[in-house]
């Protein structure tokens, strides 16, 4: 086991796609194997994923910097920093975020690996 810093993370635990959203995967580069813990950067009028739900997994969010909305079972939710909810297994909770500001919106996620 070793400390890590997010600021000297390898490449390979950094995900990026065509429209700048960046997923930076903390929990696997530091050795987890049962949780995720990820750090979501979503650019200005950009969505953290597509609108979806999970039936087996548990996840927990944070809103570490900026301003957004999160979908959550078709409703819509204004989010800033230090906003957190959590997401319960087996319940099928569609979500997503959507960053509102010309910020990029900073989203801790963390959850239990679907089995």
């Amino acid at each position: 086991m070793e400390i890590k810093n997010i600021a000297q993370l390898s490449s390979e635990f950094i995900w990026q796609d065509s429209v700048g959203l960046i997923t930076k995967s903390l929990g696997t580069a530091g050795g987890s194997r049962k949780i995720y813990v990820n750090t979501d950067y979503v650019p200005p009028k950009a969505y953290s994923t597509k609108y979806h739900s999970h039936s087996q997994q548990e996840e927990f969010f944070l809103i570490l910097s900026g301003t957004g909305t999160l979908r959550l079972q078709d409703k819509e939710w204004a989010v800033k920093q230090g906003d957190f909810f959590a997401k319960p297994a087996g319940q099928n909770i569609a979500h997503t975020f959507y960053n509102s500001s010309d910020d990029i919106l900073v989203i801790l996620d963390v959850g239990k690996f679907e089995t």
